[in-house]
């Protein structure tokens, strides 16, 4: 059943502010505030700290969370100007330029209104001015609540919000309004709604609300009551992508149909801008990493809810520009996910091994990595990421164009079932052969298509000892066999090299695997394009 703690907490510090104008102490108000919401929604120290940010008008009715810049796709002009008053004291004027170009997507603020605002604040003292912020309407229902829960007539509320406010935010009839629904227990939790709860068919109805709910409405259902945890906790949820750019100092995720897009966008140790569903407004922080912080809470959803699998994790980051320090940092709430397949763009593979040690073992099934041109050694792995080797030898399948350096004669490698990528060295006759008789004990092997560099001589050799005699530049080679040894001597090995493959084929070779696998991988090079909606902005005013 939805209480009165799953509303917003700005409704709360309202009504927190009320209480305060009306001379209550942070001990008393927080003891009204419990009584209210049945739970601790904020301590008392939470309290008293509010209460003396009030004092200094620190804390007011038209103070927000974050900084509102645009709502509904409509960029808010004194907004704006705000953003750009904070901006102010830590960059010239071309930078901000630039960062409302970044916030916006397209110039819908000229260079001229920069200007004009940048040669007026110059004039003043931009630490002190005084900008006409809007209300937050959040509050400013937490005020109203507060006066109704102390049995104030909407036109009583009406005139006690216009004297802490100076003008009319809500009218008259929206106050009375608003009262109606708190009455009907559409706002808040009344003693009927108790009967309805208990009256709604649950199995039928919520199942259906669960199975298509969205992760944030799956979690707030979850806090709702015994019944929908028991129901959320039986029933799975089952993602088809979850995709995620990490590009420059901007994050953006998306997932249809369980997780909204939203971008997050870094202003160094200035703040971040977040854009969600047409909105985009500015939190103010001097940590660097904010941006990232953020996303982890939105991705931690996915650990936070019983039975969430992700089908397939789609990561693109660019570490040309973000290092793998903050892609390290980054992949923390990877913790617990259950992932099936992992889809990753990335420049550097040790970035990329990280990620494996926070993944449920048993989901994981399939890796496509088009990483950069950089080579890479498991043994380093295998000998100091336990956890994350443990990952590596959980899937079934590696697609990849990564370049290794040393796959001990592919013991390192073989407990893939299918496996495409490259090596960085020359490979010799013995190391071919000595893959070969590794291979021989896994009959579960479907296909291991290698790329390596070979020696012309050692082609040629190969090829006469094989019997095969596929000569350099051959297109369709021969295929040498090899009988597995018993109980599986009915199974066959097959072997193939060519000029730059050495290519094995097991008992479960699957026809066309191999020319799927690399039309993923070319894909792969172009990972989440196309997917992310551009959002088309525009603006209120004309400051």
């Amino acid at each position: 059943m939805p209480t009165a703690t799953t509303l917003d907490k700005e409704t709360h510090r309202g009504h927190l502010y009320c209480l305060r104008k009306q001379g209550l102490t942070p001990r008393a108000a927080h003891t009204q505030l419990r009584y209210y919401t049945e739970d601790e929604v904020f301590t008392l120290e939470e309290v008293e700290q509010l209460f003396a940010d009030i004092n200094i008008k620190k804390y007011r009715l038209n103070t927000h969370k974050y900084l509102l810049l645009a709502e509904d796709g409509v960029f808010n002009d004194t907004a704006v100007i705000e953003f750009l008053t904070h901006r102010y004291a830590h960059t010239f004027y071309g930078g901000l330029y630039t960062d409302l170009l970044k916030v916006t997507g397209k110039e819908l603020f000229s260079k001229k209104f920069v200007s004009k605002w940048n040669s007026q604040i110059f004039k003043k003292d931009h630490l002190a001015l005084e900008i006409q912020r809007d209300f937050n309407k959040n509050s400013l229902r937490g005020f109203l609540v507060c006066l109704f829960t102390q049995n104030n007539t909407a036109t009583q509320a009406h005139e006690k919000l216009l004297v802490v406010t100076g003008r009319e935010v809500f009218s008259l009839a929206e106050v009375e309004k608003f009262f109606e629904q708190i009455r009907r227990g559409d706002y808040l939790v009344q003693e009927h709604e108790d009967r309805l709860w208990r009256a709604v068919p649950q199995y039928n109805f919520m199942k259906n609300l669960v199975e298509h709910a969205d992760l944030n409405l799956r979690k707030a259902l979850y806090q709702t009551c015994r019944q929908v945890k028991e129901l959320i906790d039986n029933t799975d949820c089952r993602i088809n992508s979850v995709h995620v750019n990490f590009i420059d100092d901007t994050i953006t995720i998306f997932s249809d149909p369980k997780i909204p897009q939203e971008t997050y966008q870094s202003f160094q140790e200035l703040g971040c801008a977040v854009h969600s569903n047409g909105k985009v407004w500015y939190k103010k922080s001097a940590d660097p990493e904010h941006h990232q912080i953020l996303a982890k809470k939105k991705l931690d959803i996915l650990t936070q809810i019983p039975n969430v699998t992700v089908a397939n994790f789609k990561l693109n980051a660019d570490l040309s520009q973000s290092n793998v320090q903050n892609l390290s940092k980054y992949y923390i709430f990877l913790r617990t996910i259950r992932i099936e397949n992992l889809y990753l763009k990335i420049d550097n593979f040790a970035g990329i091994s990280a990620y494996l040690g926070h993944f449920v073992p048993e989901t994981l099934r399939k890796l496509v990595i088009f990483a950069g041109n950089h080579r890479f050694s498991l043994r380093v792995m295998a000998q100091t990421r336990p956890t994350e080797w443990e990952r590596w030898t959980r899937a079934e399948v590696l697609i990849t164009n990564q370049r290794f350096e040393d796959i001990e004669n592919g013991t390192l490698l073989s407990h893939f079932k299918f496996a495409l990528f490259e090596l960085h060295y020359v490979i010799t006759v013995d190391q071919v052969l000595a893959i070969r008789d590794n291979l021989l004990f896994h009959p579960e092997l479907r296909e291991f298509k290698i790329t390596c560099q070979m020696l012309p001589d050692h082609h040629d050799e190969i090829n006469t000892r094989l019997g095969t005699y596929n000569a350099r530049g051959t297109r369709v080679g021969r295929w040498a066999q090899f009988p597995y040894p018993a109980p599986n001597k009915d199974k066959f090995l097959q072997l193939c090299v060519l000029e730059g493959v050495v290519w094995f084929r097991g008992p479960g070779f699957v026809p066309g695997e191999c020319e799927r696998a690399e039309e993923e991988l070319r894909d792969t090079e172009h990972l989440n394009e196309g997917v992310f909606k551009e959002f088309e902005y525009l603006r209120n005013g004309h400051l």
